[in-house]
């Protein structure tokens, strides 16, 4: 199979969604990014990408076409990056549907675009105020910007930002370092580089994808915040891909699990496990999506968010 140069360039897309920070509360429904490959196709093509909402265990439903959802601190909004003529952050609300007689995308009626251009990856802050976000394909930027919108400002190079709920940030630097950002604009950079950090719920533990002593494997692993107590939980063959075999790690709300995405070769997916963060058999959670309206072909999953429910 040939890999067409657009198809990977998107694929980079696809792959680097991170994963996105888990407020505490109950266990609410999962946000999804999916993404289509197409089969008829000697390349790898990735097509249409796809922003949905699953209870665990229940049903699905599309919101648009777009990537990365992430959670507010409330559960009761969603903000995730356009496509194409819709290019930037926008935030609607988790019951948003794709509409049963239009073959494209109708706004919600709360729906509201806060920026314009190659923006994706965005990630709440614990008092839901601001968002912050990845700008740039090549030379990677996080800035944040008032979720009301307006006060666009620059707050490091990296890419794939998750807040705590303790307002800590962490991002993947140039080298797969995780960093992490305190609350009063100091980082500093854990001993360990790897992929898709994720905040526990509490905000004193991080999931994240790194290599594997074995070269053909991916482990998830969980470290303190201040870089000590690194567990191995599980590991995946990486198909001799960098950190992948699972994607996008997330906490759920209650501090119980932790879900990612189990994969095949490249660019697949399948379906959504979760594990202790102590360890032990993983449990399967959701099953590959099949059944999509305006899909095309079966979307594969490239990222989650977990919903926090509060009283």
């Amino acid at each position: 199979m040939r890999v067409a140069l657009a198809g990977l360039v998107f694929l980079g897309l696809a792959v680097t969604s991170p994963a996105l920070a888990t407020f505490p509360g109950r266990n609410g429904s999962l946000a999804f990014f999916a993404y289509e490959v197409n089969e008829e196709s000697t390349d790898i093509l990735i097509g249409n990408t796809f922003v949905g909402i699953a209870r665990v265990g229940g049903p699905r439903h599309i919101i648009g076409r777009g990537s990365g959802p992430a959670f507010s601190p409330t559960g009761r909004r969603l903000a995730y990056a356009g496509t194409d003529a819709r290019k930037g952050i926008w935030l609607t609300r988790p019951d948003c549907r794709w509409p049963k007689d239009r073959s494209s995308t109708a706004p919600c009626s709360q729906e509201s675009r806060l920026t314009r251009g190659d923006d994706y990856s965005p990630a709440w802050s614990p008092n839901g105020k601001r968002i912050a976000f990845v700008r740039g394909i090549l030379a990677e930027r996080i800035y944040t910007v008032r979720a009301n919108g307006g006060g666009l400002r620059f707050l490091a190079r990296g890419a794939a930002p998750d807040w705590s709920s303790k307002g800590a940030l962490v991002f993947t630097g140039p080298r797969d370092e995780l960093r992490v950002r305190e609350p009063g604009g100091r980082v500093r950079t854990l001993p360990v580089r790897g992929s898709k950090a994720s905040w526990a719920p509490g905000g004193a533990r991080l999931a994240f994808l790194g290599k594997d002593e074995d070269p053909e494997l991916t482990a998830l692993y969980t470290i303190h915040a201040d870089g000590t107590g690194l567990r191995k939980l599980a590991q995946f063959e990486n198909y001799s891909v960098d950190y992948w075999g699972a994607r996008s790690p997330t906490w759920s709300p209650d501090g119980r699990w932790i879900a990612y995405i189990r994969t095949s070769e490249p660019p697949y997916t399948g379906p959504v496990y979760a594990v202790r963060p102590s360890g032990g058999t993983p449990r399967r959670l959701m099953d590959p999506i099949t059944e999509c309206r305006p899909c095309l072909y079966s979307p594969n999953l490239g990222s989650l968010a977990w919903q926090a429910r509060r009283p």
